[in-house]
């Protein structure tokens, strides 16, 4: 991405809510997501659909897809006259899908279709080349895989939609003069935090983008391939390096995910948060500061779990 695309934030959230309320959208303009979003992609989408009667529809991708083509081919499939903009999460929160974004830009835009992504765990665990992607907006945030502090985030907004896209407040200037700053209008901001976010950049580019890539997917391909090897778990994350990043998603058929936090916490002393995918469902993160030994900590406490079901089968 050029300078002049990126604009400074305060959370993944600001970024998707500046391009929804810029953009000239009518009564009846559908906009188009997968059913796993997280509220701070659909949130402002939902409220101009309160507000100024768009359509928000949402398609099922499975969890796991088999490829990237089905992706796209269930999307293209749901695409009417009426959409203007697809959203879609890279990765999704609830699975760590990899949505196929460039595949999905190549195809939204044969139908004059928009695409926006929530980026929100991207920064800081892949090789982003968004020119390359071609998704006309990105939205992420600098706290979480990027390592930076609270409050912080970047969105990128394409040079060729942003004359479509309004900002939010007056500028002095011609709104097509400054680019992507013309949305920057936030009001007070913690330096401190915008700040460090350039330190967090400089010190995982003295890593290397594709290093860091490489051993996120590594430790996950670790972790899928020892859960596959555990009978009663199931994965809904891809095994596909092109549709899996460091996001791992997985349960042990009849376990509340609750009771395996609890085991992993009590056991190892590490915490996972659980997904939405269903009620046993719990999401690992590997970043590049895992280890191969934590790795192999969680898988042993989730086969313990699974051959003494019946310890663990109740809910807390």
């Amino acid at each position: 991405a050029d300078p002049d695309e990126i604009v400074l934030t305060r959370s993944t959230t600001e970024g998707m809510k500046i391009f929804c309320r810029g953009l000239d959208l009518q009564p009846g303009d559908e906009i188009l997501m997968s059913s796993h979003e997280h509220p701070g992609g659909y949130g402002s989408w939902r409220a101009r659909e309160d507000r100024d009667g768009i359509i928000v529809r949402t398609v099922d991708i499975p969890a796991p897809p088999e490829s990237a083509d089905q992706v796209i081919d269930i999307c293209e499939a749901a695409i009417t006259t009426k959409t203007r903009v697809l959203v879609v999460s890279y990765p999704i929160f609830v699975t760590g899908l990899l949505m196929p974004i460039k595949g999905l830009a190549e195809m939204a835009h044969r139908h004059g279709v928009l695409i926006s992504v929530d980026g929100a765990h991207a920064l800081g665990m892949l090789d982003l080349q968004l020119h390359d992607s071609g998704v006309d907006h990105f939205s992420t945030a600098g706290q979480k895989w990027l390592l930076a502090g609270s409050g912080t985030g970047l969105a990128y907004f394409k040079r060729d939609v942003q004359e479509q896209v309004w900002g939010d407040m007056w500028r002095r200037t011609d709104r097509n003069e400054e680019g992507a700053r013309k949305y920057e209008v936030s009001g007070q901001r913690h330096i401190p935090s915008a700040r460090g976010m350039g330190d967090a950049v400089d010190f995982q580019l003295a890593i290397g983008k594709q290093n860091i890539q490489a051993r996120v997917q590594t430790l996950a391909n670790q972790l899928k391939t020892g859960l596959h090897e555990i009978p009663g778990v199931g994965i809904g994350t891809s095994g596909s390096a092109e549709m899996s990043g460091g996001l791992t998603t997985f349960f042990i058929d009849g376990i509340p995910k609750a009771n395996t936090q609890k085991a992993l916490m009590d056991r190892e002393h590490i915490y996972i948060p659980g997904s939405s995918l269903n009620d046993f469902a719990c999401r690992v993160s590997t970043h590049f500061y895992n280890t191969p030994n934590e790795v192999d900590r969680v898988l042993s406490v989730v086969r313990h779990i699974a051959e003494n079901r019946s310890a663990y089968s109740t809910a807390v």
